[in-house]
């Protein structure tokens, strides 16, 4: 099923909210086990854009995202954000297919850490949303190119 303009940005604006809330929550809660698989994940990402696997690029964003999640230790964060996720996801995978965007999310993914690491709460919050907003706009292009092909 294609989605509508207004299902793209209710979607996002839903998941903009709730992730710049989670991966503040997240820096306040980090433990060094979650820190860690957070770096293993996007040293992962790091690899397969070299290799420009896209698939695999898709799967590791999904569990770079859900790592900051887990990162709350918040079950009803986790959940809730999960489920939204698996929306977006289903979306999200047209992004990572437009020209360059492999090189410009691993970019994006790595300010996302750096802020993490660096426990800046604001520019952690600042830098996912505007990762989340780039997907949107790519996403949001997508559907609009396939809708008018129709």
């Amino acid at each position: 099923k294609g989605f509508s303009p207004r299902d793209i940005d209710d979607m996002f604006e839903i998941r903009l909210a709730l992730e710049g809330l989670a991966i503040q929550l997240a820096i306040d809660r980090m433990d060094e086990v979650h820190l860690a698989k957070i770096k293993d994940v996007f040293e992962l990402m790091e690899f397969y854009t070299l290799k420009k696997d896209q698939d695999k690029i898709n799967d590791l964003n999904i569990l770079y995202h859900e790592t900051i999640y887990q990162a709350t230790q918040s079950q009803y964060f986790e959940q809730l954000l999960k489920d939204i996720h698996y929306y977006v996801s289903v979306t999200s995978r047209h992004s990572i297919k437009q020209p360059e965007r492999l090189e410009t999310a691993i970019v994006e993914h790595k300010a996302i850490l750096d802020a993490i690491v660096a426990s800046d709460k604001e520019l952690a919050k600042e830098t996912i949303q505007k990762h989340i907003r780039k997907t949107q706009v790519l996403v949001r292009n997508y559907y609009a190119k396939k809708n008018n092909e129709k």
